[in-house]
């Protein structure tokens, strides 16, 4: 959220509202009230006092749960890391490191591409955030054949991991004249 943990904290504050059903607090003064990772904490403590129903299911996803983005600190970091290596190098964000849409799209909208471990997220990266098949990266360990399949025909690069990956990979690809985007992973210790 940009604007650090006030604005994080005035989206929260209206979130809660939605959720308990009461007003936790209006303009700055809901601002004021959770501009900081303590303070957010008194925004659950309002909605078990007003609430305390939506805490008391018996099973996990009973209870409401929240996430608190600093778009600033993110936006640093991305910068830094973009900047460390010059102009002459891509750089991917791991989906499994980051699966909120919101999170993947705002660094595939300041550059980045989206590195994919599994077909999952492979699927939630391709077709449900809609980064192009260029900005995707499948490197699963353990690709299966119909994983390589989708990835093969919406063109997505794919890194091989192992031998065998490879010829499961000339099984789905078949005419190999025509150019793929397929890179092999090399470790240079074994």
């Amino acid at each position: 959220v940009r604007g650090g943990w006030a604005r994080a904290a005035r989206l929260g504050a209206r979130a809660a509202r939605g959720l308990c059903g009461a007003a936790v607090g209006r303009g700055e003064k809901a601002g004021e009230a959770l501009s900081s990772p303590r303070a957010v904490s008194a925004a659950l403590r309002f909605a078990l006092e007003r609430r305390p129903e939506i805490f008391d299911g018996l099973e996990v996803t009973a209870a409401p749960v929240a996430l608190f983005y600093d778009l600033d600190a993110y936006d640093r970091l991305l910068s830094k890391c973009a900047s460390a290596f010059g102009g002459n190098f891509r750089h991917y964000v791991a989906a499994k490191a980051n699966p909120v849409l919101g999170m993947l799209g705002h660094a595939h909208a300041r550059g980045f591409g989206v590195e994919c471990a599994s077909i999952g997220e492979l699927l939630l990266a391709h077709e449900h955030l809609g980064v192009p098949t260029g900005d995707v990266v499948f490197d699963s360990p353990a690709k299966t054949a119909r994983e390589l399949e989708y990835a093969v025909e919406h063109g997505i690069r794919c890194h091989l991991d192992n031998f065998a990956e490879y010829e499961r990979v000339l099984g789905v690809v078949g005419d190999v004249s025509r150019p793929r985007q397929l890179g092999v992973r090399v470790n240079p210790s074994s």
